[in-house]
Order: structure tokens, then sequence, then C-alpha cells
């Protein structure tokens, strides 16, 4: 009997610690589970795949987030994406703004909000933001989403880093027939002359629009 008992005891022994060392085979493996990418200026950035929780700066990248339908991953927003309270359907609150813009971010915000990856432009001071980050072990990303000819691939890149490459794929091919349709309807017209203020008096962010619409800017040959 005593047997018997010894038996089952080491049995029990042996499931156990194979249970345990299973648990912790499968937790290893989730902790490793990352991809690298290639962001806007070239960068390459090793991520926890998929994002879960991200900060964004720029509502052009908070709309193509969207648009691949990971806006509940955003668990921190700049105030201007913050003020568009329309367009996002009041999804984000104030405990949520981490800074007026990327040029004026509270750091210490962001790591109160904790996300794995800060998603910002490459017109403001990204590598600062890199920098400070970095202490936190938050991840930066660049990415430019208001680029017509970078579209697709912003597009594409917004989609694997949060496991959404299929509603990517099809925002992409949308995107691509309009644009297709667009220039066959401009094959012949001449350039004409834009001239167009962006939100500050004298600024402009919109040379490489003007290139795709066949128009040029104000004293541009």
């Amino acid at each position: 009997m005593s047997k018997i008992i010894a038996i089952m005891f080491l049995l029990c022994c042996g499931m156990m610690l194979f249970g345990c060392a299973d648990d912790n085979g499968r937790r290893k493996a989730e902790q490793q589970k990352t991809i690298v990418v290639t962001d806007s200026v070239g960068r390459k950035v090793e991520l926890p795949y998929p994002l879960e929780r991200v900060a964004v700066c720029n509502v052009y990248n908070a709309e193509l987030i969207t648009a691949v339908g990971a806006i509940d991953k955003i668990v921190g927003v700049d105030n201007y994406i913050f003020k568009d309270q329309s367009g996002f359907k009041n999804r984000f609150n104030e405990t949520q703004v981490f800074g007026i813009s990327q040029n004026a971010m509270n750091y210490e915000k962001l790591a109160e909000l904790s996300p794995q990856a800060v998603i910002i432009t490459g017109e403001g001071t990204w590598r600062d933001a890199q920098e400070m980050l970095d202490r936190f072990g938050i991840k930066v990303i660049v990415i430019n989403s208001y680029y017509t000819d970078q579209f697709a691939d912003n597009c594409r890149l917004i989609g694997r880093i949060f496991g959404r490459e299929e509603q990517a794929e099809e925002l992409v091919n949308y995107f691509n027939d309009k644009l297709a349709y667009i220039q066959k309807q401009l094959q012949g017209v001449p350039r004409r002359s834009l001239y167009f203020e962006y939100r500050t008096l004298g600024k402009t962010a919109l040379s490489r629009r003007c290139k795709t619409s066949r128009s040029r800017r104000r004293g541009q040959s």
C-alpha cells in the first residue's frame, strides 16, 4: 500500500513540475513576442506584438489608427486629438491628454499612462522624445500619416504594429482606387497655383499634397 502511495506521490510531483515548466515556457514565449518595423524616418524599432497600449500625437495618426479598427488601443492623446471630439466621437477625456502637441509633451504624464509606445511624427522633437521615453521603457515610433505619397506604407505600418494587416490593406486599396481616379481625371490638365495656410500665418505643410493634386504653391516653379 505504501508503495502505491509513493508512486502516486511521485506522479503528482512530476505532473506539477511539468505544468510549471509548461506555464513558464508559455510566459517566456509571450514575453518574447516582438516584431521589428521600419518607421517613417528609416529607424528600425523593436516592438511588442501586437501593440495593446499606445499614446498618439497628431490627428492624422489617430485617424489612421481608428480607420484600421485599433482606436481602443489608444490610452493617451495630444490636445489636438482631444479637442476633435466630434471626429473621434467623444472617445477621449482630459485624463488622457499628455501635452498640447509632440513639441510640448509631459513625460511624467506619459509614464503615468504607461503606453507600450508613443506614435509621433517626424516634424517635431522625436529625438528628444526617444531619449526621454527610453528611461521609462516606452518605445517611440515615427509615422508621418499626413503625406499622400507615403500613405500606403504608413497605413500598412500601422496595420502591422496593431495586428490589423487585413484591415489596413483594405484601406490602402480603397485609397489607391480613389487616387487612381483623380490622377486619371487630371491627365493633360495644366498645373495651377495654390496658396494654403495651415494653422499659423504664413505656414504651409502641403507641398507633397500639392504635387499629388498637380498644383503648386505660389512661388514654386
